[in-house]
C-alpha cells in the first residue's frame, strides 16, 4: 500500500510469500505500508513470509511500515524471516503505528526479531515470544523489541523467551527512551550481553514502572555506560504463566503456548497497584 492509501486488511491468511530485491528499506514479505498509508490490519494470520538476504536493509518479514500510521491489532504474526534485515515480525520506520493485542512469535531477523521501531510507535497488550535476533554485531540485537530513537509507551506486554546476542527482550539505541508499564520480561536470553535489556548508547534510558523483570537491572547490558532511567515499583518474580513454551528462541513454539497468568501470579498484584496509582 502506498501514497496515503487507507485499506482494511482483515481476517486473512497471508503466508509463504517473499519480497525479493525490494530495494533499500523496503520489504514486507507479507504486507508493506508506505508513504502515509493508514492501514487497518486486524485478525489475520501472517506467517512464513520472508525477505531474502539478496539486498541489505530489506525489512519486515511479516509487516513493513515506512512513514505510515497503520493500526495492527489481533493478528498472529509468526515464523517470518528477514535474514539480513530488521524487524522480522513487524518493522516500523517512522510514522505513528499502533501495535496491540497481537501474538508475535517465532520470527527471526538480524535486529528486532519480533518488532523494530523508530518514530512514535504505541506497543500494547501483545505477546512477544520465541523470536530471535540473529545478528552477532554489537549494534544488532533485540530478540523481542528493538527501539531506535523513540520515546514511545510500551504497556501491558508479555516479552518472554526471546533471544539475541544483545538484549534478549529489548534493545535501545539512538537516544531511545521508551517507557514500559506493566510489562513482563522473563525467560529471554542473550549470548553476549543483556538477557533482558541492552542499552547501546548513553542517551538511551528507558523507564520501567510496575514491570516484572527477571533479575532486575542486573540483566541490563550497558555497553560501558550507565543506566539513568527510572526504575520504579518493579518486581523480579516468576510470573507463573499457565503453560509457557519450553525455552527461548525459535526452537520452541510460542504460538501454541498459553501465556496467560495463573491465579497465584505475583504480576496480577502489580497490575492492580499500577491501575490504582494511575487513577490517583
Amino acid at each position: 500500500m502506498q501514497y496515503s492509501s487507507n485499506p482494511t486488511i482483515e481476517s486473512n491468511i497471508i503466508s509463504n510469500n517473499s519480497a525479493t530485491n525490494a530495494g533499500l528499506n523496503h520489504g514486507g514479505g507479507g504486507i508493506e505500508c508506505d508513504n502515509n498509508s493508514n492501514t487497518d490490519i486486524s485478525n489475520n494470520i501472517i506467517s512464513n513470509n520472508s525477505v531474502p538476504h539478496a539486498v541489505w536493509d530489506n525489512h519486515g518479514g511479516g509487516i513493513n511500515c515506512i512513514s505510515s500510521n497503520p493500526v495492527i491489532t489481533n493478528n498472529t504474526i509468526s515464523n517470518n524471516s528477514a535474514t539480513q534485515g530488521f524487524g522480522d515480525g513487524i518493522c516500523c520506520n517512522s510514522g505513528s503505528p499502533t501495535i496491540s493485542n497481537n501474538t508475535i512469535s517465532n520470527n527471526s531477523a538480524s535486529r528486532g526479531g519480533g518488532i523494530i521501531c523508530s518514530g512514535d510507535t504505541t506497543i500494547s497488550n501483545n505477546t512477544i515470544s520465541n523470536n530471535t535476533a540473529t545478528g552477532a554485531l554489537s549494534y544488532e540485537g533485540g530478540g523481542g523489541i528493538y527501539c531506535s530513537g523513540i520515546s514511545s509507551i510500551i504497556t501491558n506486554n508479555t516479552i518472554a523467551n526471546n533471544t539475541a546476542a544483545n538484549g534478549g527482550a529489548l534493545f535501545c539505541d539512538n537516544s531511545s527512551n521508551p517507557t514500559l508499564y506493566n510489562c513482563i520480561l522473563c525467560g529471554n536470553t542473550a549470548s553476549t550481553s543483556g538477557a533482558q535489556v541492552y542499552l547501546d548508547d548513553e542517551a538511551s534510558d528507558p523507564n520501567f514502572y510496575y514491570c516484572d523483570v527477571q533479575c532486575g537491572t542486573a540483566a541490563f547490558g550497558l555497553n560501558g555506560i550507565f543506566f539513568a532511567g527510572t526504575y520504579s515499583n518493579n518486581i523480579d518474580a516468576d510470573p507463573k504463566f499457565v503453560s509457557p513454551s519450553g525455552g527461548s528462541c525459535t526452537g520452541f513454539n510460542g504460538v501454541t503456548a498459553d501465556w496467560s497468568l495463573q491465579n497465584t501470579s505475583p504480576c496480577i498484584d502489580v497490575q492492580a497497584i499500577r491501575h490504582t496509582a494511575l487513577i490517583l
